[in-house]
């Protein structure tokens, strides 16, 4: 499949700078066999964001097996269902309120919130008649419900005039879509520490393999603490508001492509920590998610939907995180009132 240079073939790309597996995507293929790879289903020419590496050496590059990935099912309806609780109240009264469970039927998304329609309450209720607000995308997943064919369908020519509407919809849907990130703390962690596993000990239906009790904030402050130092990020700073090279490189990119991969990762890793099992339980968790860790990338950068909006240069990265009264700080601060 290399050779033939299969485009949006799933795909872990081994780095040697990071010594691990980096889940990608083939998006092109140049001469001599060396591949683009991307974190998403894009064209490498026109956005180099999402870039994981360019002309990667194919013997670094392995096939990622994804159930279903390349057999299209049959054209499905879309419901999301809510993962965790989102108290929208204390946005607005535009905003929903939420519990784990709830059915969604998702409208818009736009400036980092999705707009959806309540269809089905987890609990049974009767769903209100105002049920139609914005919430965190993040907060619910998809779940496709099958259609099932008519036999007509099933007889269906191959060939593309032949093809319904819902067809044409489904194989877009089928080419641009992508498995569910993974952020750093699941990769670093184990999936004990991926959404799902955090969502079921959340409900009471915590995997039993998973290592009960609480999490200190330190293992938050302590893994921002090892990134500002891991990544030199107060010289390299300091080198470039005196103009001078900082020495910006990373996931095969250079410069400010560089950084805006390096707050994507950063920011997976902020938002996938499990602030429910603070000390001081869910209210506490999510005061430190919402109050303290979100409102620092306001303007710059998406916190629930890990999107950039105007980007952080290296200087703004390095006070946002290290200044006096900023995130780092902040954290200290919260840590000593949670703790008993």
């Amino acid at each position: 499949w290399k050779e033939r240079g299969r485009l949006f073939m799933p795909a872990n790309y081994r780095s040697r700078s990071h010594n691990k597996q980096i889940s990608c995507f083939v998006v092109r293929r140049h001469a001599g066999g060396f591949l683009d790879l991307s974190s998403q289903v894009v064209d490498t020419e026109s956005s180099t964001v999402d870039l994981v590496r360019k002309q990667a050496d194919p013997q670094l590059v392995e096939l990622r097996p994804v159930l279903g990935h390349f057999v299209p099912a049959v054209p499905s309806s879309e419901e999301w269902v809510v993962q965790y609780p989102f108290n929208g109240s204390e946005f607005g009264p535009e905003y929903l309120v939420l519990h784990a469970g709830d059915v969604l039927e998702k409208l818009n998304e736009e400036d980092g919130w999705a707009q959806g329609r309540v269809l089905r309450r987890g609990t049974g209720q009767e769903v209100a008649a105002q049920s139609v607000g914005w919430y965190p995308p993040t907060f619910a997943e998809c779940r496709r419900t099958q259609v099932a064919p008519e036999v007509s369908q099933t007889r269906r020519s191959l060939d593309p005039t032949d093809w319904t509407e819902a067809q044409f919809t489904h194989l877009h849907w089928y080419v641009t879509t992508e498995p569910r990130p993974v952020g750093s703390l699941e990769q670093d962690c184990g999936a004990s520490f991926s959404p799902m596993a955090l969502y079921l000990d959340q409900t009471g239906a915590a995997d039993p393999a998973r290592e009960e009790g609480n999490v200190s904030l330190s293992l938050l402050i302590n893994y921002l603490e090892a990134e500002v130092l891991d990544k030199r990020l107060r010289s390299r700073a300091a080198a470039a508001r005196r103009g001078e090279p900082a020495g910006l490189c990373g996931h095969g990119l250079e410069g400010q492509d560089a950084v805006d991969a390096y707050v994507a990762e950063l920011v997976a890793a902020l938002r996938d920590f499990p602030y429910d099992r603070l000390l001081g339980g869910r209210e506490a968790g999510a005061f430190v998610r919402d109050q303290i860790v979100a409102p620092y990338f306001r303007q710059r950068w998406d916190f629930y939907s890990n999107k950039k909006c105007q980007s952080f240069d290296i200087s703004a990265l390095d006070i946002m995180l290290c200044d006096q009264n900023m995130l780092l700080e902040r954290l200290y601060f919260a840590q000593r009132a949670i703790s008993p």
